[in-house]
């Protein structure tokens, strides 16, 4: 006959099935009545209102269930097993379950209680707020069963699951360093303090803004422990000093060591202790191991635990000293309180690659970034990327955060009036407990003061992403021969409607000047693109002419933001030059990507200026002249103009118009429709892309040397390009898409 335990009840009455009266306690009862595999025993309601857990209208529901058990169960689950049910007048708590039997195996998933017995088993993981959903008495019955089911055969802990935690830590918790080693020194910060509950924060380095918590830390390592069930957790040292023996630890020797060590100020003896606890988990598997950390913070200051344990005592003048002779079994006359705090391990960058799900990138982890440019959308790209640990950071930025960044910029007031790498690279390093995630260096990327530092800066990194919107910079970077950085550049277009990316492949073959007179040529080549460059008039901030800020969305600004940081990590593992534009539908707020390889080029060298012609646009020449043999034919070449840098980029042309004169050796270019087709590409790419030259093809088995006829032409092209400050250019075309340029600068 089996003996079972009773459940600590204060003052109540049996009842029977008809006379419960809490909802889910009857319809409960009733299902067990029904029930082919369990047997109504007894029902009980509490009528005394003296007890904080079983409180005055509470109703108990006891049962035999019979669940089903092999002949030899790994756990000794029995064929019967009484069971109880408390079910809360109120319904605030989950109905709890307990197995009565005395001899009940201590099996993983219970529930610590304040008594031991009879055991709490736990049966669900999910709160009982999104258990109401879909409670059911019968569902509730079988979960039961199922649960001493999966118990009898040691499978209801599965392998992907946590261990079982040994203690639960109720009284507040502490943020505390990962990688804490016994001879560092942590600072302890008191942070908030709400129905009982301490929070606070243990810290490598000194933080200047939080109230610091007078408290001596001791570490604590104990020997491994098998997976059990959740214990009591110890609220006294005593308790805590029983509990640690079972690991090899002596708490008692410990304190009275730490105390011994302490200086004898009133300061240091007016602080508490606080221990931290580390107990390795072993699981009834072998390879799934794991750890348990806890925080024990004393009631008592280490004086008075001192006098308790009667190993230190204050003389006539109330000064503290050693006892002359010290008890050896340190029992304490009246318990000295701990309360367990919940350690928070602060976040590393690995634990946030895992936790944002980009695990995926974990090779790519400490990439050495360079940004240039933390504004709207600079500084959200980079804290998307700090979030998810991603990358080692350097920030570099001159520009200070005002009033009005406030809008869109990822700052916030605590850095107002700074510089905002500053405020962003100490905020991603705050996130990781000072980690050097990020650093900054405040400079003017174009007119740096201290060129050395951000040259060498540049050169460590592995990628150099642009965000500063400023085509001079972008321009800049791609010329740079003393850097192998990868380089990618992103902003947005002028309404924040769409966000642009260009990247660099790994050699560079396409740089980033290129990349963007190819963006160009893509937003003539798409009809939906007409407007992209359309800016709304900026709103103006202060007396000066310059200081004119835009007006664009935050929300605009943070989906950009998003799909960059997502982008951007996924383009540094390819190695093919990509464009992407990113355009949100403001009907309906979606987001139409357009992700696009570029196209190769070929790249001339001539009088000290580089030409740069679109692969795509010899293809169409060519097409045009075979289509037009034995003519010739020809048209105007489209492209775009860095006169600083002696730089021209052919991206298209304007085939021949309807009014040109074509013959077997000679051609006359027309004017129908010119004039129109150049304003499209004009307004279309705010004046980057124009006129930029022309071409004509010549005959069959023809070299392409320029002929008497294309002398003259090239010399009336070149007066009417000096007189605007154009170089000249032209093209003439031949055989299996060969060409040859002319070329002549401005003087």
């Amino acid at each position: 006959m089996d003996d079972y335990n009773s459940l600590p009840l204060p003052e109540n009455v049996a009842i029977t099935l008809e006379a419960l009266k809490v909802p889910k306690a009857i319809s409960f009862a009733q299902i067990i009545v029904q029930s082919s595999f369990a047997e109504l025993v007894d029902c009980r309601q509490v009528t005394a209102n003296d007890d904080l857990f079983f409180r005055q209208g509470d109703e108990i529901v006891v049962f035999d269930i019979t669940p089903q058990v092999g002949q030899q169960p790994i756990n000794d689950i029995r064929f019967v097993e009484r069971i109880a049910v408390h079910f809360d007048a109120l319904d605030h708590n989950i109905p709890w379950v307990y197995a009565l039997r005395a001899d009940f195996p201590k099996v993983v998933h219970r529930n610590a209680l304040y008594f031991e017995q009879p055991q709490c088993l736990c049966i669900y993981e999910n709160t009982y707020d999104e258990l109401k959903v879909d409670w059911r008495s019968i569902k509730f019955l079988e979960d039961i069963r199922h649960w001493l089911e999966l118990t009898a055969k040691d499978v209801l802990h599965q392998d992907d699951q946590p261990l079982e935690a040994f203690l639960i830590a109720n009284m507040g918790t502490i943020i505390v360093p990962p990688d804490y080693k016994a001879e560092e020194t942590l600072f302890i910060y008191y942070i908030a303090r709400k129905g009982g509950r301490l929070s606070l924060a243990a810290s490598r380095i000194e933080l200047k803004n939080y109230e610091p918590y007078p408290a001596h830390v001791i570490l604590l390592k104990g020997e491994p422990q098998a997976q059990g069930v959740i214990g009591m957790t110890p609220n006294n040292l005593t308790d805590l000093h029983q509990m640690l023996l079972g690991a090899g630890v002596d708490l008692f020797d410990v304190i009275k060591k730490t105390i011994h060590g302490l200086p004898k100020t009133a300061e240091s003896m007016a602080q508490r202790l606080m221990i931290f606890l580390d107990l390795p988990k072993l699981a009834p598997r072998p390879g799934v191991n794991e750890n348990d950390f806890y925080v024990f913070l004393t009631a008592e200051n280490a004086d008075e635990i001192g006098i308790q344990m009667q190993f230190l005592d204050k003389d006539e003048v109330n000064a503290l000293g050693n006892v002359l002779f010290e008890r050896t079994d340190m029992a304490l006359g009246n318990p000295l309180g701990v309360a367990a705090l919940l350690p928070q391990i602060q976040l590393t960058p690995d634990w946030a690659l895992l936790l944002s799900g980009n695990i995926k990138h974990f090779d790519q982890r400490e990439t050495r970034i360079l940004q240039i440019g933390v504004g709207a959308l600079g500084s959200q790209f980079f804290m998307n990327n700090a979030r998810s640990g991603f990358g080692r950071w350097t920030l570099t930025d001159h520009d200070t955060l005002l009033p009005h960044n406030l809008v869109r910029h990822a700052g916030d007031a605590t850095y107002m009036g700074n510089f905002k790498s500053i405020g962003l690279a100490l905020t991603a390093n705050q996130i990781f407990g000072g980690d050097n995630f990020a650093d900054a260096i405040v400079e003017n990327y174009l007119h740096p003061e201290r060129p050395e530092e951000l040259t060498a800066r540049l050169q460590q990194a592995s990628v150099i992403v642009d965000v500063s919107t400023s085509i001079a910079v972008a321009r800049h970077l791609a010329d740079r021969k003393d850097l192998t950085a990868k380089r990618i550049s992103m902003f947005l277009s002028p309404s924040g409607r769409d966000l642009v990316i260009l990247a660099e492949d790994q050699h560079r073959l396409l740089p980033l000047d290129a990349l963007e007179f190819q963006y160009y040529q893509r937003l003539v080549d798409d009809p939906e693109m007409k407007d992209h460059l359309a800016s709304e008039k900026g709103v103006r901030l202060s007396t000066s002419c310059r200081d004119i800020s835009a007006r664009i969305s935050q929300d605009h600004v943070a989906i950009h933001a998003g799909i960059a940081s997502a982008a951007f990590r996924k383009m540094l593992s390819m190695d093919v030059p990509m464009i992407g534009i990113w355009r949100i539908n403001e009907a309906n707020m979606s987001v139409i990507p357009s992700l696009i390889e570029a196209e190769n080029e070929d790249v001339w060298e001539i009088e000290g200026w580089t030409i740069r012609v679109s692969v795509q646009l010899i293809d169409k020449i060519a097409q045009a002249r075979l289509s037009k043999l034995p003519n010739e034919t020809g048209g105007i070449l489209i492209g775009g103009y860095d006169l600083e840098r002696k730089k021209i980029y052919l991206t298209d042309t304007i085939l021949s118009p309807k009014d040109s004169e074509e013959y077997p050796t000679a051609y006359i270019r027309g004017t129908d429709g010119v004039e129109m087709m150049l304003s499209k590409y004009s307004s279309k790419t705010a004046d980057h892309l124009k006129y930029a030259g022309e071409w004509h093809s010549h005959p069959q088995n023809c070299s392409l040397a320029k002929s008497g006829d294309d002398i003259k032409l090239f010399e009336h092209i070149h007066q009417e390009m000096l007189a605007i400050g154009f170089p000249t250019l032209m093209i003439i075309a031949g055989d299996d898409k060969k060409y040859q340029i002319y070329f002549q600068p401005k003087h």
